[in-house]
């Protein structure tokens, strides 16, 4: 049984009123998608949904209102005529069915008009413009098309960011849809090619209390000047229940929690390369992870569009690469001479941009491989702190298969913050990253929360 939807001339979809038990036409998030034409052997019924069924409307008043008298009563039929453009009209006792200005649905009309004409939406056309109103695009010159934002006119024009088109001229872009994108075909040969944008920040907060209060502070920034409202995710040994006091009200209910399974440093530091096991992450683009032990001090909306257009890892570069401090993993790199570095700078993985997890699954299980296979080969696994844990092995990683991109996060990330520093001499640049010391939380939350005041009290230094 296909079902096909019916919209109308004046931008709207037909829909079954239960209130008043008849057709009626609208547009907006609360119209249902219950009533459409269904075709059998030539003829047609407007259905209704009804639970799992689609039910044939069987009433029509003396005004021309079709709708619903209850069961043992004959459905009424409809000739079905095709007219140019894809559109429909449909005929029953010699009338048309037409929709009115006044929202409502009638048989009444001898002659066929605009109003007397339909264009049907198939599943597949109706699963497309669901999917691509549900969430946001970002166009080929970097301009987002939020949620929301396709828009059906009069006379079957959608609005879609800055394009109007026919109705079938879009749904004709169904056919170029692929994993990552889909493109239109417009004014006969022009194109526009759109970029799925769904974006989760991601965390994770293991281990001592304070760790806790910094991942306050950090969701707190993201909230009141990163301007972020989309989708979180904590990894953490503790159960969701427990960072409800941690999460700001605003954010709560995008707010996902999931367990890390940790049983010491090397293991939590890990847990960040894990992000590409989670299929059910495929749907975002792009990842941004952040350590807690970061302030946010600006609206993060334009770094997302760049990090969702890329095509490698960002990562934000910090002090010599082979400075001799072992922060970036300089035994690595003299212990494989083919590793040659990609920059004289090395980089901190507090910050990760990712564009989407395809991305991430190039590089970050290889990451977690080397990872544990250094730590044991090492006389103490928690040698590896020597290195930084997991910082010098993704370096050594990333800059010898050529997997990092410093150009994004470089100029967007203050880090290290020097903690001797006035907050008032800090230029804001997106990021604030107080490190030094994985887990020292205690040390830091006094600088994150003198930084954070600072920003309150002093909106326009941002």
């Amino acid at each position: 049984m296909t079902v096909e939807f019916l919209c109308t001339v004046h931008g709207t979809l037909i829909y079954f009123d239960e209130t008043a038990r008849r057709l009626r036409h609208g547009a907006g998030g609360g119209v249902p998608a219950n009533a459409g034409l269904l075709i059998e052997d030539g003829i047609g019924h407007i259905v209704r949904r009804s639970g799992s069924e689609w039910v044939p409307l069987n009433g029509l008043n003396g005004g021309g209102h079709v709708g619903d008298i209850g069961p043992h009563a004959p459905p009424l039929t409809f000739q079905v005529a095709r007219l140019p453009g894809g559109l429909v009209g449909l005929s029953a006792n010699g009338l048309w069915l037409a929709a009115d200005l006044d929202s409502v649905v009638t048989l009444n009309r001898q002659t066929r008009g605009p109003w007397e004409a339909f264009f049907p939406l198939n599943d597949a056309d109706w699963t497309f413009l669901d999917e691509i109103s549900s969430q946001g695009w970002i166009a080929s010159g970097g301009e987002l098309v939020p949620a929301g934002g396709l828009g059906l006119q009069r006379d079957f024009i959608v609005t879609f960011g800055a394009l109007r088109l026919p109705l079938s001229v879009l749904l004709a872009a169904r056919q170029r849809r692929h994993r990552d994108g889909w493109s239109v075909i417009y004014d006969g040969w022009k194109v526009e090619h759109f970029t799925p944008f769904r974006p989760l920040i991601y965390l994770v907060a293991c281990g001592r209390p304070e760790i806790f209060d910094t991942l306050a502070l950090t969701l707190r920034s993201l909230w009141e000047f990163g301007q972020y409202d989309g989708d979180v995710l904590i990894f953490s040994d503790r159960p969701a229940g427990q960072l409800q006091a941690f999460i700001p009200p605003e954010m709560a209910t995008r707010v996902a929690v999931a367990h890390a399974q940790a049983t010491d440093v090397t293991d939590i530091v890990t847990i960040r390369f894990r992000i590409c096991d989670m299929p059910e992450l495929a749907r975002f683009r792009p990842l941004l992870y952040i350590d807690t032990d970061v302030i946010c001090d600006r609206p993060v909306r334009d770094l997302l569009l760049e990090l969702a257009r890329g095509t490698r890892i960002s990562v934000p570069l910090e002090l010599p690469l082979l400075g001799g401090q072992g922060y970036y993993g300089d035994i690595l790199f003299q212990n494989d001479p083919s590793a040659i570095p990609r920059h004289d700078r090395g980089f901190s993985t507090g910050l990760m941009g990712i564009p989407n997890i395809e991305v991430a699954r190039r590089t970050f299980p290889i990451i977690r491989d080397c990872i544990y296979g250094y730590a044991g080969s090492l006389e103490k696994r928690s040698d590896i702190g020597n290195i930084f844990y997991d910082q010098g092995v993704a370096n050594y990683v990333m800059h010898k298969t050529d997997a990092a991109d410093f150009g994004v996060l470089t100029p967007r990330v203050r880090t290290p913050v020097d903690f001797n520093r006035p907050a008032n001499e800090m230029q804001p640049l997106g990021f604030a990253h107080f490190c030094g010391g994985v887990g020292d939380a205690g040390r830091k939350l006094p600088a994150m929360r003198a930084y954070l005041d600072f920003l309150r009290f002093h909106p326009t230094s941002g």
